[in-house]
């Protein structure tokens, strides 16, 4: 039995990108959020942690997450990593 083809029945109906996989789709995303984060970084020169931060709550909006969880999860892995 291969448990990577076990997908929740809420990601095997989300819509995706170009009619890419919902896995697929996030890694594209991935790498848009790299070249995003880049950018922002080298050309606009905004501080690190701003930038990780819109990178961060962009792409779990880009993931299909609702607001409300990722600001719940940008909350928990900041509060996590200053504590």
């Amino acid at each position: 039995m291969n448990l990577f083809n076990q997908h929740p029945k809420e990601l095997q109906q989300k819509s995706s990108l170009f009619g890419l996989s919902h896995t697929d789709s996030l890694l594209v995303y991935a790498l848009v959020y790299l070249i995003f984060l880049i950018v922002i970084k080298a050309k606009v020169k905004w501080h690190p942690f701003i930038a990780l931060l819109l990178a961060s709550v962009i792409l779990g909006i880009l993931a299909g997450m609702d607001i409300p969880d990722v600001a719940d999860a940008v909350q928990t892995g900041v509060g996590n990593t200053l504590d």
